[in-house]
Formats: C-alpha cells, structure tokens, sequence
C-alpha cells in the first residue's frame, strides 16, 4: 500500500493540471442540482429555455408560426417534439395555441438540467487502488460478488459520455449516441460520465485502478449533457428512450434540474411502466429531491460520506429512496486517470451498480420487485423506518443480492 497513494497521487495532481489547462481531462465541479419548482418557483423559472416540448399522438408536429421543430423521439406510441420559439415572451400564446391543436396530449417548457456533482472534496480484489474505495471495502462487495456480479446487465450511463478507452472500461461500453452533437460517438468531453461509469462498472481482478460495483455487467454510454455538463429535460428524455431502445435494464441518471413539464412526466410514467429501472441522483443543493428523481417510480439516491453521515449538499424529503456512499469517492476519469469526487452524481450509479448485481442474481424479477428489495434491505439510518433524511437507508448489497 505504501506505493500505492505517491501514484493515486500523482494521478490526482496530472487531473487537476489537465483542468487547469482546460484540457477536460478533470472537470471543474458542475453547478448543483437545483431544488423543485414548488420550493423555489423563480429559481425554476430561470432554467426554462425559450423551448417547449410538446406531447402528441401526432407523429408530425402542427405547423403554428413562431414554433419551429428542432427535434423528435416517440415511446409507447406517444410523440414527444422539441420546438424552438421565434421569442421567449411569445411562450404562454404559443403553449395555448398548440393545447388546441389535433393530437395534443401536454405542452410545457423545457428546461435546463445539469451533472448532479458537488465540489471536490472476503477475497479483496487485486485491483491497485482498492483500499483506497470506501464504499465497496465498507458494503462488504466481495461477498456480495459471490452471488453475483452483474453479468447478462445492461446498465446505461446517460450523462455526459464516457471515455470509451480508458483501460478500467476499455471493451464493457457499448457506444450509444452523442444527442448534443448528433453524431455516434458519445466521448466524454467533461469527466463526469466516465467516473459514473468507472463506479458502476470498472474492471475487477485486473491489477490496476478500481473496481466497479457491478464489474461483469454491460455499460451503454449516451452523451446528454455537454463540455460544462450542462444539458436540459428533453434532450435527456431522448437519452432514455435511447437506452431502453437499445436494451437498458436500469438506466443511471446523475444530473437533474429545478423542475419538470407535465409534458415529459407522461414519458416517465411510461418509462416506469416498462420494466426499467430508473435510478437517479437526488441532487446537490441540501434542499428537495429535484427532478427527475423526485417522480413517482424513479429510486431517488442521497450521498453520504465515510461515516456514514449523510452529506451536506444531499437533498433530503419524502421521495427520498435511499443513500449510497457519495463523498470523495475514487473512480475513473478521461486520459486513463483516476480522481475522487463527491456528489449524488456519484452516490446514485453505486446504487445502479448494486441493482445490477440483484438482477444478475434474480432475473426474474420485475423492475418494481427490483426496486422494492433495494429498499427493504437498505441498513436503515436516522430515524425509525423510512425518513426523509436517509429514505429506506443506506444501500446494503450484501443484503439486497442474498437469497
């Protein structure tokens, strides 16, 4: 072990140079994620986008002047269309003139969403930095990896891309599409995909790095959110569809924003419906669960550090499902690099990872069932029963994965 942290810290020291240089190698800490419309209305307002998104049975969107079509994705037989206002103040005419016309089923307004990360802050495996991850060394991961360890798993990483060379992921991501620039490869310009999915699913037992959580299951990366990790609803909506499309069992989400449409709450709903699991980071500013963890059926996950406290920045409330370790946790970043960062962002793909494991084990089950088990076996925390502090408790795998 001696030689081991001079190394991780020169890792450490290479990432923050390459950001420095603007190199988006280790990105600079992303905006948090903001609380709900309902706790903050003037705060949700400042992300809408001079954007709706509009949900119709009608695969043609209607031609009405000063809304022009920028994009489309259909699921379950509902078309979902992103159009652009000719000017932001013409929102409210042009949202009741669409209400009105053939097909429609909601109109609302799209709105910014951003990477939910907070500032910097029984047989072990070989890999080099082990010790060095908290999270798995503390859920006890081995044992739990004698159930199972994620195989015949297909867990999306819907975020910023993911740097589909570095030697921790190299061969286990199956490229997906870029959606912010339209294209088939979905790198990771920013860094925060990558150490997502290094969580979810890096290598074990191979001699170096980390290891994931769920490291024999199949990552699908698709690009959302861009260079700042920046992005909005419905892009991010085209990213699930796009998994689910593509096979996705559990699809990871650690970005969110201030609010949601009733145009794009229908989409989830149905994406809840599917048999997908939807797992998404709670969000960063210590205040409500934000969007789109905070809607029914999607597992909403809060952050907590060593201890086993939970982290300032965590939002907290009713919806709250569980808590996963989220406080300087090491994993993978762009130029075959490691770094540790804190967040929800980094707490919510862990829990991906231990449902990846449960599935592996019980494919039988439903996405419901899935989500159910993570749940009932979380080690429960705070307060008597579920709270809105750490939901059902801390995510526990070996309990979850156990027969």
């Amino acid at each position: 072990m001696a030689n081991r942290t001079p190394r991780i810290a020169a890792s450490l020291l290479v990432a923050s140079l390459l950001a420095a240089l603007g190199c988006g190698q280790a990105p600079a800490p992303t905006a948090p994620l903001a609380r709900s419309a309902a706790d903050s209305p003037a705060r949700a307002q400042a992300h809408e986008r001079a954007e709706l998104i509009l949900a119709s049975r009608e695969a043609t969107p209607p031609r009405v002047p000063g809304a022009t079509p920028r994009a489309h994705f259909a699921f379950k037989g509902t078309h979902y269309h992103l159009l652009a206002l000719g000017q932001p103040s013409w929102q409210e005419r042009l949202i009741q003139a669409l209400r009105g016309q053939r097909g429609t089923l909601q109109v609302g307004v799209n709105r910014s969403w951003v990477a939910s990360e907070a500032s910097p802050a029984a047989g072990a495996p070989d890999d080099e930095f082990w010790s060095l991850q908290y999270g798995p060394v503390q859920k006890r991961l081995p044992a739990a990896w004698a159930h199972a360890r994620g195989q015949g798993v297909t867990v999306a990483v819907v975020d910023t891309g993911v740097d589909l060379t570095h030697p921790d992921l190299q061969g286990r991501v199956t490229a997906g599409p870029d959606l912010v620039n339209q294209d088939d490869d979905p790198s990771d310009d920013r860094g925060h995909g990558t150490h997502v999915a290094g969580i979810i699913g890096a290598a074990s037992h191979n001699g170096i790095g980390i290891a994931g959580v769920a490291p024999a299951c199949r990552l699908l990366a698709i690009k959302v959110l861009d260079g700042a990790g920046r992005g909005d609803a419905y892009l991010t909506a085209r990213g699930v569809a796009s998994a689910i499309a593509r096979g996705a069992k559990i699809v990871n989400l650690s970005l969110g924003g201030p609010a949601i449409d009733s145009a794009l709450r229908g989409f989830y709903a149905d994406v809840v419906k599917s048999d997908v699991l939807l797992v998404a980071a709670a969000g960063n500013d210590g205040e409500a669960v934000g969007f789109p963890a905070a809607l029914p059926g999607v597992l909403a996950v809060g952050a907590t550090d060593e201890a086993g406290a939970l982290a300032p920045f965590s939002n907290r409330g009713a919806n709250l499902g569980v808590t996963a370790p989220g406080v300087g946790v090491l994993s993978t970043v762009p130029g075959k690099l490691y770094a540790q960062r804190s967040g929800t962002s980094m707490a919510a793909p862990f829990v991906a990872g231990v449902a990846a494991l449960v599935w592996a084990a019980k494919p039988g089950l439903k996405a419901s069932e899935l989500r159910e088990r993570l749940l009932s076996s979380a080690a429960d925390r705070g307060q008597p029963g579920p709270d809105a502090v750490y939901g059902h408790g801390e995510i526990d795998p070996l309990a979850a994965v156990a027969p």
